[in-house]
């Protein structure tokens, strides 16, 4: 059973308390008052009892020395004037009954005498709640000669034990009353600090303010847990400060960020729809920031950033919002637009002012952004919209050349939509097993032979067909699936070698593209270890390409790379050379087989001087440099006549043969190699068939 306290409020219980206490106390001390007044009566009584046997014995002695019974029970009689005494007895020396009183006639009907004590002690005698009795001895010159015995009724102890109860009762009552009173009074002192702690945290816990605070009366217990809750609510006030800190501001800028933005941008839509006006939200994207941390790591990155968001921070007005939505990604609200030209002014005015120096730590760096623009409700309502638009817009302006801002149009829409689609795509090709590889003969100028071969990477897409590298691999490299894309390569790449060999094909090394974001892994060399010990293949069967621009993203990083891949014994070959910004100090650093001049020079060899003292200069140089020169992309006769008599070691191009297959290579291969026939001019055209 449940105890009905319980269900009791805080001041109930206090009162129910406090009276149930004062109730103890009271019955308590009544009980004890009462028994110790009931105590002390019958005492009394009985000393009342002594003093009047030993009165009556004096007076009884003559008489029972004489044998003079009359007289002695005339002595006797004369206790009828006492109320209380109810009977009284002489007995003799011997025990025999000398004389005797008796009040009521129920005793006087009784031959026998109730009560015959020895000679040897006074005896006193209380029998239960009626009545009480005393024996004494009477002397006579000290010698006993009979015994006394004198019984007395309670009425006189019941009585007064009656009235004290109805005073001590009356008192009690009063006394109840009092506690009554000053419980219903005093309970405040208690439940009330604890109903107003109560109150105080309902209100907080309803309106999730901890700035209130309970207030303090008393300096007791109460005010100590006062102190306590307010101190508590002291440390959650700052820590939900510091959470909302950490939930709306980016801890490295302490700008807002992705959340807050969004919710500034919602507001401020809405606001514009009531006015009537624009919102313009501008993307701002860091150009070439990862080169900043590959090459000065990410301190100097993040130090970069700070500077970055203080200096676009002194840029924006008070009633924009600049916020930092991860990486080196910005994003700037303008409310309330009135024209265009502002936007375009807010735009010209951030990019210039990243284009001056930044000075961190002694090391000068130089950066440029890219911006991307839309507008609401043009270019979409929602903050989604806003935010993926600018963003599109922004990925045009790093296409068309960078430090610039572009406008959000639809056909960026339909780009970014384009790409998203890619993505998607490319990862269920990997899944689907759909890309494949061709092979691209490569040719001695000198010889006519089949000196090697590139692996060149085709997907042929289930519902689009055959789509070229050059529509994928920019997606690719964007959203990081080129590393798996990569590492596949390699693989099949090495398995068709093996294959090849197996056949007994004339064994060749074939080259296969690295990407940057493949150069910068650190676990490359282990990877292309792990394969080539898979499948048998000897590192100089294996050829890698590597761009100028992947090389210079980090060059101390892709200097270490490129020397324990060449230490494995595998052939480096750089591609694209002359389109990138490296320079001859660097490039005596890299450890390089050959250079693959590209083919916007090889274009324009016939007709453009400019392009074609630039081929003869690279040739020039990796002859005094030792490293192989390879020509790609020649498709005319005049192209490679004039390569050959520069002195080009190798050459590749669809003027020989198109990049084919591996069953076509095959066939290409083994159609040529028992007669090892070199490649003459006027064979060209045939074997291109």
């Amino acid at each position: 059973m449940r105890n009905p306290l319980r269900r009791l409020s805080l001041k109930n219980k206090i009162i129910s308390i406090i009276l149930l206490t004062t109730s103890v106390v009271l019955f308590g001390a009544c009980l004890v008052i009462v028994l110790y007044e009931g105590i002390a009566t019958k005492r009394e009584g009985i000393e009342k009892l002594e003093v009047l046997a030993n009165v009556i014995g004096r007076n009884v002695s003559s008489a029972m020395l004489f044998d003079d019974q009359q007289s002695a029970a005339e002595t006797l009689a004369g206790l009828r004037f006492n109320p209380h005494v109810t009977e009284a007895y002489l007995f003799t020396r011997e025990g025999k009954l000398f004389a005797a009183y008796r009040r009521s006639k129920a005793l006087e009907e009784s031959a026998e005498p109730l009560f015959a004590p020895p000679l040897q002690a006074d005896v006193r005698k209380e029998t239960g709640f009626s009545e009480q009795r005393v024996s004494k001895r009477i002397y006579s010159e000290d010698k006993v000669i009979g015994t006394i015995v004198i019984a007395s009724d309670l009425e006189e102890l019941l009585g007064r034990l009656g009235w004290f109860l109805c005073v001590f009762g009356s008192f009690a009552v009063s006394l109840f009353g009092i506690a009554l009173y000053l419980s219903y009074k005093l309970q405040g002192l208690i439940s009330t600090p604890i109903l107003e702690l109560a109150k105080a945290m309902k209100r907080i816990s309803t309106d999730r303010n901890y700035s209130i605070r309970a207030s303090k009366e008393y300096e007791d217990e109460i005010g100590a847990l006062v102190d306590g809750f307010n101190e508590m609510l002291s440390q959650i006030e700052v820590r939900e400060d510091k959470l909302s800190q950490l939930a709306h501001f980016d801890s490295l800028t302490a700008l807002p960020n992705r959340l807050l933005f969004q919710d500034r941008l919602s507001q401020a839509t809405h606001l514009a729809q009531r006015t009537e006006k624009r919102v313009a939200v501008l993307f701002i994207d860091l150009d070439n920031f990862k080169d900043v941390n590959d090459t000065y790591g990410h301190r100097i990155g993040d130090l970069l950033l700070q500077d970055v968001a203080q200096r676009l921070r002194s840029h924006v007005r008070k009633c924009d919002t600049l916020a930092r939505l991860g990486g080196d990604e910005f994003v700037v609200l303008l409310p309330q637009i009135e024209n265009t030209e502002s936007v375009i002014s807010a735009a010209d005015k951030l990019t210039r002012c990243l284009s001056h120096h930044f000075n961190l730590e002694g090391i000068e760096i130089f950066v440029t952004a890219s911006i991307g623009i839309s507008f609401s409700p043009s270019d979409g309502s929602s903050v989604e919209a806003l935010v993926k638009n600018a963003d599109a817009a922004m990925y045009h302006a790093k296409k068309v050349g960078k430090n610039c801002y572009q406008f959000f149009s639809q056909h960026m829409h339909e780009e970014a939509s384009r790409r998203l689609s890619m993505v998607k795509s490319l990862h269920r090709a990997l899944e689907r097993q759909e890309f494949v590889l061709h092979y691209q003969p490569k040719f001695s100028a000198e010889s006519g032979l089949i000196v090697g071969a590139e692996a060149l990477l085709r997907w042929n897409d289930q519902d689009e067909g055959l789509i070229q590298p050059s529509d994928f691999i920019p997606v690719a490299e964007e959203s990081g699936l080129i590393v798996p894309i990569g590492e596949w390569v390699l693989r099949m790449a090495c398995q068709q070698i093996r294959q090849w060999r197996q056949m007994g094909m004339p064994v060749f090394p074939v080259a296969v593209n690295v990407s940057a974001c493949q150069l910068r892994s650190q676990y490359l060399p282990a990877l292309i270890k792990e394969i080539l010990e898979e499948t048998g293949v000897k590192p100089e069967q294996l050829e890698l390409e590597v761009t100028e621009s992947a090389v210079m993203h980090n060059v101390e990083d892709a200097t270490e790379t490129l020397s324990a891949l060449k230490a494995m014994g595998l052939r480096i070959a750089m591609d694209d050379f002359g389109t990138g910004y490296s320079s001859l100090a660097y490039l005596k650093r890299f450890s390089i087989d050959c250079l693959k001049i590209d083919r916007s020079f090889i274009k324009n060899i016939s007709h453009n001087r400019d392009d074609k003292a630039i081929v003869f200069a690279i040739m020039a140089m990796a002859r005094n440099l030792n490293l192989l020169v390879v020509a790609e992309g020649v498709e005319t006769r005049e192209q490679f006549i004039a390569l050959k008599e520069k002195g080009c070691h190798e050459v590749q191009g669809h003027y020989f043969c198109t990049p084919l297959p591996a069953d076509e290579f095959i066939a290409f291969v083994a159609g040529r190699e028992p007669e090892r026939e070199p490649v003459s001019l006027q064979l060209a055209a045939d074997l291109s068939a």
